[in-house]
C-alpha cells in the first residue's frame, strides 16, 4: 500500500503546519475511502470510529516534524 507524504498537502500556498482548515480538509479527503473501508461492521459504517480515526489524524498531522524529513 503506497500512502501519500503529508508534506505533498499543500493548498493555494497555505499549509497544514499552519493550521490552514482548506489544507487539512485536503488531507481528510484525500483518505476519507481508506477510513470509511476500517470503518465498515457488518456492511454498516460505524460514524463513532469513522470520527474517532478522522480526530486521531487531524491530532498527528500537528505533530509531524517536516524540517525532520528527508526530501
Amino acid at each position: 500500500m503506497r500512502v501519500t507524504p503529508v508534506r505533498n498537502f499543500i493548498v493555494k500556498g497555505e499549509s497544514i503546519l499552519n493550521g490552514e482548515p482548506e489544507a487539512v480538509e485536503k488531507v481528510l479527503q484525500h483518505y476519507k475511502k481508506r477510513i470509511r473501508c476500517a470503518t465498515l461492521e457488518n456492511g454498516h459504517v460505524n460514524k463513532d470510529t469513522e470520527d474517532s480515526i478522522e480526530s486521531r489524524l487531524v491530532a498527528a498531522l500537528f505533530k509531524f516534524r517536516f524540517d525532520e524529513q528527508e526530501v
